[in-house]
């Protein structure tokens, strides 16, 4: 097999990175990364240390995690092979992550929290991949039964990429799937003497429009506020709101020319 139209040339440096979710118990799953660096010749370290050719990094990191939030309830970490033995000091610098739920953001979160002169690069590179696997073998635990919820399915895709970007044919056709929802809404009781038809139809849905323009108002104020353009993720956020309504919201002001696109997956108000 070539590289750019050449035969593969002498072999230097590989990276294994490795990610298996298991069933744990009832409530939780168990998520297992491990990271391999290989040197294929002698090597010298920064500080002029000869090696010999071999594994240089061989870190393992272990996440239980609740099967329904996807938070992280606890965390192992092993160093079978690294480096310098300064190395393994930096084993229980992932310890803040604990608790913390995956989710979009969570690799700027755990870099944020454990990266930098506080941890390991390597146990930091194998926690971000572990975070977008987690996702797909919480997917998978979900498929093992019955099927994951539509509106479950548009929370964990809706802008992770392009192919599931918001505005997109693929989430649009999800949006098409979700069952009708209703909110209850009460009408007062009529005055004494005054005669009313039973039009439980006509309440219905303007207890809907009232309840919707209050959450576009919502999701106005939480953009304008933030004063540059934002996610659907992070609006729901500000706007208190569940995010795949949010970005219903969203998509429907778009349409009234009241949110504006300036860049790809991000929005604002047109004013």
């Amino acid at each position: 097999m070539s590289l750019f139209g050449k035969p593969r040339g002498k072999k230097y440096h590989s990276r294994v990175l490795e990610v298996t979710t298991y069933e744990y118990d009832a409530g939780r799953l168990a998520i297992e990364g491990r990271l391999t660096d290989r040197r294929f010749q002698d090597s010298h370290l920064a500080t002029g240390e000869k090696r010999p050719p071999g594994i240089l990094h061989d870190m393992i990191i272990r996440l239980l995690v609740n099967r329904e939030t996807l938070t992280m309830e606890d965390l192992q970490v092993e160093m079978p092979g690294a480096p310098r033995e300064e190395c393994r000091e930096a084993r229980d610098s992932l310890e803040p992550i604990k608790g913390q739920r995956i989710a979009r953001g969570f690799t700027s979160r755990a870099k944020a929290l454990s990266g930098g002169g506080r941890g390991c690069n390597h146990l930091t590179a194998l926690l971000a991949v572990m975070g977008s696997a987690a996702i797909q073998g919480y997917a998978a635990a979900r498929e093992d039964g019955t099927p994951t919820p539509i509106e479950d399915l548009i929370a964990i895709l809706i802008d992770g990429c392009w192919t599931w970007r918001a505005e997109g044919p693929l989430i649009r056709q999800l949006r098409e799937l979700l069952p009708p929802r209703e909110e209850r809404v009460f009408a007062p009781p009529p005055r004494e003497g005054e005669f009313t038809l039973p039009t439980r139809k006509n309440i219905h849905q303007r207890g809907r429009t009232l309840a919707m323009d209050e959450k576009e108002r919502m999701v106005l104020e939480a953009m304008k506020k933030e004063g540059k353009p934002m996610r659907p993720g992070d609006i729901a956020k500000k706007a208190a709101l569940d995010k795949a309504e949010a970005t219903k919201i969203i998509h429907k002001l778009k349409e009234e020319g009241k949110v504006i696109v300036p860049k790809r997956c991000f929005y604002a108000p047109a004013e």
